[in-house]
């Protein structure tokens, strides 16, 4: 599936949007550009999670976390600076995957493919110019296509 959006507000919407439809234990593998709009679309899953605090890209520290009202835990990775794969860090998605209270978003998840679950979804954000986006969604698994189903 591809939608396409105009502007920050859209992808932020549309984020909210598939917030909405978490409800724990899933993984989420963002894929796009520096400055394509992953931290936005975070921001908005945050939102349809019902979260209040300000969502900020975790470009530096690697991991934000973020707690909702319900007791689910957005994980928020970013591994763009990370060139190999740390034992650590693949140890610590395994743990977080076991507890289905948390979701996972991951930025950059391409660098960390010894971590990535057999069933994802995949969103991938195109840069058009500065505020419209093509965004695929692509599903690794029947609990994916089904949440990609409620996004239509």
């Amino acid at each position: 599936m591809t939608i396409i959006t105009k502007n920050y507000e859209e992808t932020i919407d549309l984020g909210e949007k598939l917030g909405r439809l978490l409800s724990g234990g899933e993984f989420i593998l963002l894929v796009g550009d520096l400055g394509g709009g992953k931290t936005q679309l975070t921001k908005g899953i945050a939102r349809g999670l019902g979260i209040q605090e300000t969502i900020i890209s975790p470009t530096f520290t690697i991991e934000r976390v973020y707690e909702n009202p319900r007791g689910l835990v957005l994980h928020h990775f970013d591994f763009y600076r990370l060139g190999i794969m740390e034992r650590e860090i693949q140890s610590e998605i395994s743990d977080l995957r076991a507890d289905d209270r948390n979701i996972i978003v991951v930025e950059w998840g391409k660098n960390i493919p010894q971590a990535l679950p057999e069933e994802y979804l995949e969103i991938e954000i195109e840069y058009e110019n500065e505020v419209k986006r093509k965004i695929f969604f692509r599903s690794q698994g029947m609990r994916y296509r089904e949440i990609i189903g409620g996004l239509q």
